[in-house]
């Protein structure tokens, strides 16, 4: 391949080959362990130190932007009801949290407590999100405006998910409602309309 004494403009070659070579040591991505550097340099046959050392520092970058990334691992938690810590909610209700922390990177879990007739306003998310109800019956429907007649009931066993980004709105019409969200931080709600 390339030899020792080649000119330094070889090296933005030299530098493509150790790319290729390290991308194609991937294979299926994060299902496939990394080949060692060692391997990859070892491959491109590089005798110029100042060659070699450009392109072990091409395959790092490469390695570290492509390595696949693993969230923390978190604590085990068990938790019984009584053991809930609830705080209250900036839509209304109460809150309990579960399991990591909405505002960081990672999985989270939250319980959500609404009183009765509590209406949580158009408003979106920026992560994907499972809903399940626990308890009472909630009214929910997609849209950016606050429409009664196109809520539909999901009873305590209901399950939905929400896209990030995708405006909703709930209703705690018939009864206090509990909810349990999981999702992956970092987390946030923001109002479709502000002033409401």
């Amino acid at each position: 391949m390339h030899e020792a004494g080649e000119p330094a403009g070889r090296a933005g070659g030299i530098l493509c080959d150790a790319v290729s070579w390290c991308q194609r040591g991937q294979g299926a991505g994060s299902q496939r362990m990394h080949k060692s550097l060692g391997t990859c340099l070892k491959g491109l046959n590089v005798t110029n130190a100042y060659v070699r050392t450009s392109a072990l520092a091409a395959a790092l970058l490469v390695l570290a932007a492509t390595a696949p990334t693993t969230p923390a691992q978190q604590p085990a938690v068990q938790l019984t009801p009584d053991q809930l810590v609830w705080q209250p909610y900036m839509a209304g209700g109460q809150q309990a949290l579960l399991v990591g922390d909405p505002s960081r990177p990672g999985t989270y879990a939250v319980r959500y407590r609404f009183p009765a007739g509590l209406r949580i306003p158009p408003h979106t998310h920026p992560d994907a999100r499972i809903v399940t109800v626990l308890a009472g019956t909630m009214y929910f429907a997609f849209g950016e405006v606050f429409d009664s007649s196109r809520v539909r009931a999901f009873p305590a066993g209901s399950v939905w998910t929400e896209s990030p980004g995708q405006p909703h709105f709930a209703w705690a019409r018939s009864g206090e409602v509990v909810l349990q969200v999981v999702g992956t931080g970092p987390t946030g709600m923001t109002l479709v309309q502000p002033h409401q």
